[in-house]
């Protein structure tokens, strides 16, 4: 799976979280909705795990680019290898 890939599972999950918890389909917790706030932590949790350069590893952050800010590999987005 490309990096562009798994970027938008990590934006569908994180979407699809935010949606649930605007629409209040399932409260949980009193003010905290259940399934929304789940999906949103599953959505972070994914990001950080599957957006990491293909070369040393690290996060590749908030506002990646075209470049590792870490070790300055060129970062192919669309690659399926990485």
């Amino acid at each position: 799976m490309s990096l562009k890939q798994k970027q938008y599972v990590v934006l569908v999950l994180l979407g699809i979280g935010l949606i649930l918890i605007m629409t209040g389909a399932v409260k949980a917790w009193g003010l905290i909705e259940g399934s929304g706030f789940f999906m949103m932590i599953f959505g972070f949790a994914a990001d950080f795990a599957l957006l990491r350069c293909p070369r040393c590893g690290v996060w590749l952050g908030k506002y990646p680019g075209e470049y590792c800010q870490s070790c300055g590999k060129k970062i192919d987005w669309n690659d399926p290898a990485e």
